[in-house]
C-alpha cells in the first residue's frame, strides 16, 4: 500500500474516531453496568495506539529502516 494511502486511510478513521466521540453529550458519563464512559474509552484508544494529537517530535536519531513505510530511504 502507497504511503499516501495509508495517511489517508489514518485521518479518515481518525476523523470518524472524533465524530463518533463528539455524538456524545457527556463523554465521562459512567454506564448503568459500570462499564467505561465514552471519554474512558477514548483515553484508553489514545494511550494504546500512542495517539497524541499532533504533538509528536521529530527525533534526533536515524531512523530504523524496519519499521517505516518507505524503508530504506527514511
Amino acid at each position: 500500500m502507497e504511503k499516501k494511502l495509508i495517511k489517508s486511510k489514518i485521518e479518515t478513521a481518525f476523523e470518524n474516531f472524533k465524530s463518533a466521540i463528539q455524538q456524545h453529550t457527556d463523554i465521562n458519563k459512567k454506564r448503568a453496568d459500570g462499564g467505561w464512559s465514552v471519554g474512558e474509552i477514548a483515553n484508553h484508544i489514545e494511550k494504546a495506539t500512542d495517539v497524541n494529537f499532533g504533538a509528536t517530535k521529530k527525533a534526533d536519531r536515524p531512523c530504523d529502516y524496519l519499521f517505516t513505510l518507505d524503508a530504506p530511504s527514511c
